[in-house]
């Protein structure tokens, strides 16, 4: 096979926390060890912090970084987000007729929401073969979210877009198989929708006995049971059933709730865990990558949540993180849905639906005094993330798609 010339386009990059930008920025560094020419098109703002600005262009262990312009509204008005994705989509459209030639790969990421209509469009002069990346479904997600009307003319039209670009592109990806089965339901050809996991390095995030955290005495949690809660804490999760539960065990000082992360909900949540007075919840910013070892490995136990309504639109990654500390999960939302799933067949964790804040701090009250179960959770779900989701899994499954997409697929695409 020739040299592969591969574009990632993405909001966000390195060094954002963003899951789905550490995620690209993984697959980038393989690419680029296995000899493929990698080029980022993204913008230059940070989804933790919009007031920084990153350079223009940078290399990052052989990785071109080219950071187009873009305003700088924020995400806190509706009207100004919209003029910061319309900025991106035509700073990058302008930049990929510039740079991509006739066989080149080009990965369209879902940030900003139907980014893939935009690349479609930009790469069709010159016959690039197109991946769309998919973490989270537009416009499915914004109507599930109140953003627009489901059903409406809006969101037929953005659906009707987005499956074109689909159709064109040679390959779509998704990390969940009801995602899969969303898009097909929506009238995409399934034989070009790939399911590719999420994934964690299990190289980096290992099983560690808890008194070995240097974090237990640094963050004064001592040997008290850590509830513990990673990541983005979003529109899509739910935190009513943590909060339940929290307030039935204020009077436990041996258990404690620790949240690590940020997003759209975090204002509200400090608001509420002060109101109702809830002192055995605290609340710590993003952790660096390279802390996550230390940060995972800390609670004895994580939840995670996702309203049901989302099944299918979002696939929550901190599962796999989670997975790689050898530590149980609480899942609470759909118990059909798929982390549910996930969970039960490897029996690492348990399931709950939401609202049942009670039989949460049921459940937290018999793990905290039951060592042998939760380090059984924990082993089964590390045996299951080191066969299925550990990084070098899913980045060969990558690899063998575009290898496969070059050699097999004619890059040729219907006007």
């Amino acid at each position: 096979m020739t040299q592969l010339n591969i574009f990632i386009v993405s909001r966000f990059f390195y060094p954002d926390y963003a899951a789905s930008s550490q995620m690209l920025t993984d697959i980038a560094h393989d690419f680029v060890r296995h000899d493929w020419n990698v080029t980022v098109l993204a913008s230059r703002k940070l989804s933790t912090d919009p007031t920084r600005r990153l350079p223009r262009q940078e290399h990052l262990d052989g990785i071109t970084i080219r950071r187009v312009w873009t305003t700088r509204f924020g995400r806190h008005r509706l009207p100004g987000r919209m003029i910061d994705y319309l900025s991106f989509y035509f700073s990058v459209f302008l930049a990929l007729r510039r740079v991509v030639s006739k066989g080149a790969v080009v990965i369209a990421d879902s940030d900003p929401p139907l980014l893939s209509v935009v690349v479609d469009r930009a790469c069709r002069r010159p016959n690039a073969i197109v991946l769309h990346h998919v973490a989270d479904l537009y416009p499915d997600l914004a109507g599930a979210l109140g953003v627009l009307a489901p059903g409406g003319v809006l969101a037929r039209f953005m659906t009707r877009w987005r499956n074109a670009a689909f159709r064109r592109g040679q390959a779509t990806v998704v990390p969940g198989s009801e995602m899969k089965k969303r898009i097909v339901q929506s009238g995409v050809d399934p034989a070009i929708i790939h399911v590719i996991p999420y994934w964690a390095d299990g190289q980096v995030i290992r099983p560690l006995e808890r008194e070995a955290n240097p974090l237990r005495s640094e963050w004064d949690v001592g040997d008290r049971f850590v509830v513990g809660y990673s990541g983005n804490m979003g529109r899509a999760h739910e935190f009513e059933t943590l909060l339940g539960a929290a307030g039935a065990l204020r009077d436990r000082d041996d258990i404690v709730f620790l949240l690590v992360g940020g997003g759209a909900r975090l204002p509200a949540l400090v608001h509420q865990v002060a109101e109702r007075g809830l002192e055995n919840i605290r609340f710590k910013p993003y952790q660096t990558r390279e802390s996550l070892w230390a940060t995972l490995t800390l609670p004895d136990v994580h939840l995670i949540s996702l309203r049901p309504a989302l099944e299918g639109m979002v696939m929550p990654s901190k599962y796999y993180g989670i997975a790689a500390a050898g530590r149980p999960t609480i899942f609470i939302g759909d118990p059909e849905g798929e982390i549910a799933g996930l969970i039960r067949k490897a029996d690492s964790g348990v399931v709950i639906p939401i609202g049942e804040g009670n039989t949460l701090a049921s459940i937290l009250v018999d793990l905290a005094r039951d060592h042998e179960r939760r380090r059984g959770l924990g082993a089964n779900a590390r045996k299951d993330f080191e066969a299925r989701f550990d990084k070098p899994v899913s980045l060969a499954i990558w690899r063998d798609l575009l290898t496969r997409l070059v050699n097999d697929c004619t890059p040729q695409r219907p006007a």
